[in-house]
């Protein structure tokens, strides 16, 4: 072969292969520059993923996305959402967000309970939740009736928690997608306190809850908490009161009885009929409602702002007697 010959076949492999790598450096410069100044990768939802859900290949994937529209906090790496699963329902096309994410490793409802915080479930009806009103996230103030020592009031009602969140209805905590008119709950669980769950649980013991709605944005605390001290002192009082003996039981019956007749027959019922009733003076009843209760005093009314037909009563009182109710009376007295 001649020189001539040689020489070309050398140039053009030198060109070739300077021709080879100089487009090799333009293709990967063109693919740095197109992800270096306008693209990313972000995950999104492709289902929609119902909170509690492990985050799989099945419910996300990676888009390319241009930088500007990827929002700070995206998840854009593997290993930031595996093995963790959503505290909020997520539909299709949705960015995931970290701050969505729960703990590695933690799924269901006790990825959602915040720290220090308790979850417990009180019994309900239609009416106390409105009627399916009521759902979790909305905040419930929550009373309790209970049978009061003092049976001529019967049944008081006093407040157990205010400003309390939803945190579940029945077993469900999620209810967008579901009619209202069609949830029948039986019962609501509250996100509380430990003391808050203590005292809840304390106040279904003592009687019957209840449970109130309260408006959007609406966190005043308007009443003070019932006070499960006082309420045991008067449970144990009424408690030693109707474990008295039979016999206390028949004597309070006989001086009952005693001061009917005593009404009717004109004395009181440690005299015999035979004797004078006294005297008494018109008196001022006073309720008076504290924290603590209920007192009730008495104040003498002054003779001179009586009228004058009740001061001639009071000076000169005329008993109405019975003969035969007084007889009665002399014969229960008697031993």
């Amino acid at each position: 072969m001649k020189l001539k010959s040689v020489l070309l076949l050398a140039v053009a492999l030198v060109c070739g292969l300077v021709a080879m790598l100089g487009v090799q450096q333009a293709l990967s410069s063109n693919q740095t520059d197109s992800s270096d100044d306008g693209f990313g990768m972000v995950l999104v939802a492709v289902a929609e993923i119902p909170p509690g859900t492990p985050l799989t290949d099945d419910n996300v994937k990676f888009e390319r996305w241009p930088k500007e529209t990827i929002p700070p906090g995206a998840v854009t790496k593997p290993e930031e959402y595996q093995q963790r699963a959503l505290k909020v329902r997520t539909f299709p096309g949705e960015i995931i967000m970290k701050a969505k994410l729960g703990a590695k490793g933690e799924f269901g409802a006790a990825a959602d309970i915040p720290e220090g915080m308790r979850v417990i479930s009180v019994p309900v009806d239609s009416t106390m939740t409105n009627s399916g009103l009521i759902w979790p996230g909305c905040r419930v103030d929550v009373f309790v009736t209970y049978k009061s020592v003092d049976r001529r009031i019967g049944t008081e009602i006093a407040t157990v928690l205010e400003d309390v969140e939803v945190f579940a209805i029945d077993n469900n905590r999620d209810v967008a997608d579901q009619d209202p008119s069609e949830i029948k709950a039986k019962t609501i669980s509250l996100l509380v306190t430990p003391e808050e769950a203590m005292r809840l649980k304390r106040a279904e013991e003592m009687g019957h809850l209840h449970v109130a709605m309260r408006g959007t944005g609406d966190r005043s605390r308007v009443h003070a908490a019932l006070r499960f001290d006082d309420v045991n002192r008067a449970f144990r009082h009424m408690d030693a009161a109707e474990s008295q003996p039979a016999a206390e039981d028949g004597g309070a019956t006989t001086g009952g009885l005693l001061s009917f007749l005593s009404q009717h027959a004109g004395g009181p019922a440690d005299q015999d009929g035979s004797d004078q009733d006294e005297v008494v003076k018109p008196t001022w009843k006073i309720h008076i409602y504290t924290a603590s209760g209920e007192r009730v005093e008495e104040v003498a009314l002054p003779e001179s702002e009586l009228p004058a037909q009740a001061s001639a009563t009071v000076s000169s009182p005329q008993p109405v007697t019975n003969p035969f109710l007084g007889y009665l009376k002399r014969v229960l007295k008697a031993p």
